[in-house]
């Protein structure tokens, strides 16, 4: 390669290439190029498309323009060697500016892997403070059981807190004006539940069946619909129907109906209910030792993240906010309005966020590749397994087929498994 340029380090992982001469060889590869072309675009009397003779192309095309167009047509396969010549590893489309073809001047500029400097995460140390799961977590978790499978049996009498109770209910300005979206019919709703705006709740209380009443209401300030936040609100309210709770009583046959298992009794609930607090205590702990661990191997590794690879993150977690919004049901645009954001300045606010998470996920990539840290098919296997529990059994082999190897699936597989091996490594759970 005889091509002459020049490298320059610029800030975010930035590359600036200087090409000053390309080597001859090329340039007649790229010519050759050039005059196929032009071959195949004049229409000249006598030949065929393609079939026109190199003399003739020249006499017909300026030389200022097959010499200009070589050259752009030669820069691909030379920054190419270039990259290949500097161990670049490019993460972005370049930049070509053209500043001069005689004398030769071509700056390219693209993005390139940043370049990760490690502190010694060998000595970071987190403490792991174990917590475990109390009779009072216990009795509660027994309480919410309860709660969810207490029936509810209708009686004609003054509502009370904890009755649920059908209401209709209609919302006006001060003025009498309806207002849109305050209004709804045989709403169901326990009361003291707190479901409804602040102090709604308590002025059905006492009211009987049939019973209908008028009162002020000024929503909360920070109320998630822009339109109503701190607006005093009149609204009428008629009681349909109140409903008495009935607890069941915690004993065995309570155990058995919550387990549907008949050798199940009081205690052996209680065991599955403690251990199940267990292992959401032990997660949380988890949890907390590797954000601590995280922020600590955070100050220790530096990196110049390039603009591309941060863009590429903030469309990331837009995503995984956009799944989640999809998952519980909502709109991604009613979301948008009452965060009073737009998708644009959501982008925006996630700079420091996917900093930290490139930042980590190159230190952990690292770290990975100094332990040796290497994934087995057994594993991988073992994991997939683990993942296709939460479908059901009919879709896990088509399902299953999405991992097959070489798939994008299947490397990200492997990534998550290498990466869970790489945090047992560094954080033990002692």
């Amino acid at each position: 390669m005889k091509h002459k340029y020049t490298v320059k380090n610029l800030p975010k992982s930035v590359r600036q290439i200087t090409i000053t001469h390309i080597d001859e060889e090329a340039l007649k590869k790229a010519e050759n190029r050039v005059l196929a072309e032009l071959s195949q675009e004049l229409n000249l009397k006598g030949f065929r498309p393609g079939k026109v003779p190199e003399s003739v192309v020249r006499e017909h095309i300026r030389p200022e323009h097959i010499s200009t167009r070589r050259v752009e047509l030669a820069i691909p396969g030379v920054l190419q060697e270039i990259a290949v010549e500097e161990k670049l590893r490019a993460l972005s489309q370049p930049n070509v500016d053209f500043k001069s073809f005689d004398p030769l001047e071509i700056i390219i500029a693209f993005d390139v892997y940043p370049e990760l400097k490690l502190g010694g995460y060998q000595k970071i140390k987190v403490k792991r403070e174990q917590k475990k799961a109390s009779e009072k977590e216990v009795g509660q978790a027994l309480e919410e059981l309860q709660e969810r499978f207490t029936e509810f049996k209708e009686v004609k009498r003054a509502a009370k807190k904890g009755d649920k109770v059908e209401i209709d209910f209609e919302g006006f300005t001060p003025d009498g004006v309806a207002l849109e979206n305050t209004a709804s019919k045989n709403h169901p709703v326990i009361l003291g539940s707190g479901s409804l705006i602040p102090g709604f709740e308590e002025e059905v209380v006492e009211m009987k069946p049939d019973d209908q009443k008028e009162f002020d209401i000024t929503f909360p300030k920070d109320y998630h619909a822009k339109s109503m936040a701190g607006k005093k609100t009149k609204f009428k309210v008629k009681l349909n129907l109140v409903h008495e709770p009935e607890k069941p009583k915690l004993d065995d046959a309570f155990a058995k109906k919550v387990t549907k298992d008949e050798k199940k009794g009081l205690e052996d609930l209680k065991k599955e209910l403690r251990d199940d607090i267990q292992k959401q205590h032990d997660a949380e702990v988890d949890r907390k030792q590797e954000d601590e661990y995280f922020q600590k191997l955070a100050e220790i590794t530096e990196v110049e993240i390039p603009e591309s690879l941060l863009a590429q993150e903030k469309e990331a977690i837009l995503r995984e906010l956009k799944q989640r919004i999809l998952y519980q049901g909502l709109s991604f645009d009613k979301y948008l309005q009452a965060s009073g954001k737009t998708e644009e300045e959501l982008l925006t606010s996630y700079d420091k966020q996917a900093e930290e998470r490139i930042k980590l996920q190159m230190a952990l990539g690292k770290i990975a590749e100094m332990e040796k840290i290497d994934v087995s098919d057994i594993e991988l296997e073992e994991h997939l397994n683990g993942q296709l529990e939460r479908y059901p059994e009919n879709q896990r082999a088509q399902i299953k087929k999405q991992y097959s190897e070489g798939s994008q699936a299947h490397l990200m597989l492997e990534h998550q498994v290498r990466m869970k091996k790489t945090l047992e490594k560094i954080i033990p759970k002692e």
